[in-house]
């Protein structure tokens, strides 16, 4: 199979099919390819397109959903390693502690000792909990306000009209890649932009 790869070889027209309609099959140019295949792809693509138009809200989803992803697996090395050491130390999960930054001092030769420190981790364990949850309140936050300011195809017939009406040729969305598009709308905002200070400078 043939596919478009990223935002300078991907014709607009296409890049709107599939983030309107989710209609991946528009990323191949050759053969056959599933869904599944494509899906890396498009994320890929998506990611960069992001980039390009500098979308912070994006950029913010993401970074957010890294350190909740982090957050996740600490917790659930955490939970597991408690839930272990209690029945008995063992050094395999003692070090799995270590490995994803929980620093602890469980020494099995220090009975009194042993059990102060699984304490405290446990006490650990219920606080990231509360983060975890949070932090995945705040995802669905973010995630539904993408949601509600998702574009249509209307909306990017109206773009295209704008951009062809400043570059004075109309615009092909078949023919111009994505991150043509982009820096056709850069240009228009820039332009705007300089219109509107020399109006407040008048």
């Amino acid at each position: 199979m043939k596919t478009y790869t990223d935002c300078y070889n991907l014709p607009f027209a296409r890049f709107i099919d599939v983030i309107v309609d989710r209609n991946l099959q528009a990323l191949v140019i050759s053969g056959t390819a599933t869904d599944e295949q494509l899906e890396p792809i498009w994320e890929k693509i998506y990611e960069q397109y992001n980039e390009l138009t500098k979308n912070s809200q994006y950029s913010d989803y993401n970074a957010r959903l890294k350190d909740y992803g982090l957050m996740k697996t600490r917790l659930v090395v955490l939970a597991g390693a408690v839930e272990v050491l209690s029945i008995a130390y063992r050094d395999d999960v003692a070090e799995a502690l270590r490995n994803v930054g929980f620093r602890h001092t469980l020494d099995p030769m220090k009975p009194d000792a042993y059990l102060e420190e699984l304490t405290r981790l446990s006490k650990q364990c219920g606080a990231l909990s509360q983060r975890v949850k949070m932090a995945e309140k705040e995802l669905n936050d973010i995630a539904e306000q993408m949601e509600k300011t998702k574009v249509t195809r209307q909306d990017f017939t109206k773009g295209i009209a704008a951009v062809s009406h400043f570059m004075g040729f109309r615009v092909d969305a078949e023919q111009v890649t994505v991150a043509e598009f982009i820096e056709y709308q850069n240009q228009l905002m820039a332009a705007s932009r300089r219109q509107l200070n020399t109006k407040g400078q008048k």
